[in-house]
C-alpha cells in the first residue's frame, strides 16, 4: 500500500539576494510533513486551507491543524484525466488540467468552489499548444504553462523545449506567449518537462521539474520572448520529486512513494 503523505518546506531568504542569482544566503527547510491521501500532484493554498491535488481528486484540509476537511473525487472512466498543480484566485480553485498520457494533447483549467469543492466552469482549450500543467493569476489574466514530452505522451517532432507559457486576459484570449531557455532542459534532462511554477520572493518565477528535488529561478521577461537567465536551486537532499509548486516563501511538495505520473 502506497504512503502519500505533503511535504511543507520553508524557503528562508535573506535580504542581501539580488537578480545576480547569488543563492548564498538562501536555503529551504522541512516545516512539517502530513499524510495526505491525494498528494500525487501539487497543492493550492488559501489563508485557512490546503488543497491537495490528485489525478482526478481533490482533498481539502485545515492549514493548521492539517485535519481533512472534504474530498471531491472523479470519476475513473472522467471527465476529468489529470489534474496538475493549482491555485486559488478571487475565491475559486483553479485547475490544470489535460488528458494526459493521450494524443493528440488537449488541457483545460478546471475551475471549482473552494468552500465545498464542487466544479463550478471550465476553461477548454481542445488541442491547443500541449498539456496543461499549472495555471497563474497575472496582471490582467492568467498564465498557463503549455507542456511537452518525450514519452509516451508525445507528439510528432515535439519534446520538452516546446513547452510554453501563455498569457491570457479575463476572456481567455492569447495576448502574449514566451519560451523557456533551452538550458533549463538540458538540466533537467528526461522525458518530463515543468510541473509546478510559482512567482514568489524577489519576483522571480519558481519552477518544478518531474523528478529532481529542485526549484529553478527564473527572470521573467518583460520586453522579451525569451528568458534572460535560470539557475537551479537544491532542495533537501531527501526531498521527494517536486511536481505542482506553491511559492511564497512557502514551498508544498505533493510527494508519493508509488510514481504519480
Amino acid at each position: 500500500m502506497s504512503k502519500c503523505f505533503l511535504t511543507l518546506l520553508c524557503l528562508v531568504a535573506l535580504p542581501s539576494f539580488g537578480y545576480d542569482f547569488d543563492l548564498s544566503g538562501w536555503r529551504i527547510e522541512e516545516a512539517t510533513r502530513f499524510h495526505a491521501t491525494e498528494a500525487r500532484q501539487g497543492v493550492a493554498v488559501d489563508d485557512r486551507y490546503l488543497y491537495v491535488i490528485g489525478n482526478n481528486t481533490i482533498g481539502k484540509y485545515d492549514k493548521h491543524s492539517f485535519e481533512p476537511l472534504a474530498r471531491w473525487s472523479g470519476a475513473d472512466a472522467g471527465p476529468i484525466i489529470h489534474f496538475n498543480a493549482g491555485v486559488v484566485f478571487e475565491d475559486q480553485l483553479l485547475l490544470a488540467h489535460s488528458n494526459y498520457p493521450d494524443v493528440p494533447m488537449t488541457g483545460s483549467v478546471e475551475i471549482y468552489d473552494p468552500e465545498t469543492l464542487e466544479p463550478i466552469d471550465s476553461q477548454s482549450f481542445g488541442v491547443y499548444f500541449g498539456l496543461v500543467t499549472w495555471v497563474l493569476p497575472f496582471e490582467d489574466g492568467y498564465l498557463v504553462c503549455f507542456a511537452h514530452y518525450a514519452n509516451r505522451a508525445a507528439e510528432p517532432n515535439r519534446d520538452p523545449t516546446w513547452t510554453s507559457l501563455v498569457h491570457f486576459d479575463r476572456q481567455w484570449r492569447r495576448i502574449g506567449g514566451w519560451v523557456f531557455p533551452k538550458a533549463l532542459f538540458a538540466h533537467i534532462g528526461g522525458a518530463y518537462t515543468l510541473s509546478g511554477g510559482a512567482f514568489g520572493p524577489e519576483s522571480l518565477l519558481y519552477v518544478s521539474g518531474h523528478d529532481a528535488p529542485e526549484l529553478h529561478l527564473l527572470r521573467f521577461p518583460i520586453r522579451v520572448r525569451r528568458w534572460s537567465g535560470s539557475v537551479a536551486f537544491p532542495c533537501l537532499p531527501k526531498a521527494r520529486p517536486l511536481r505542482g509548486i506553491l511559492s511564497s516563501r512557502i514551498a508544498f511538495t505533493a510527494s508519493a512513494s508509488a510514481t504519480g505520473k
